[in-house]
């Protein structure tokens, strides 16, 4: 899902970025876990729930 006015204030970016090419993470409402481009902080925001996100980034973590 994708959301305007997301609302967050605090945005993470990876300490493994480079060359502006990452993404930033947020809590939104709701316990949502927001993603956002960090070349873009004001476009799209993609949301999804602690459940899908645990699960995404067990995927990546185990490769």
């Amino acid at each position: 899902m994708s959301v305007t006015g997301s609302g967050c204030r605090d945005w993470r970016k990876s300490s493994y970025s480079v060359n502006g090419n990452c993404v930033a993470v947020g809590v939104g409402a709701g316990a949502q876990v927001l993603v956002r481009d960090t070349k873009n902080p004001r476009g799209a925001v993609v949301a999804c729930g602690r459940v899908a996100w645990n699960d995404f980034v067990r995927s990546i973590k185990a490769g």
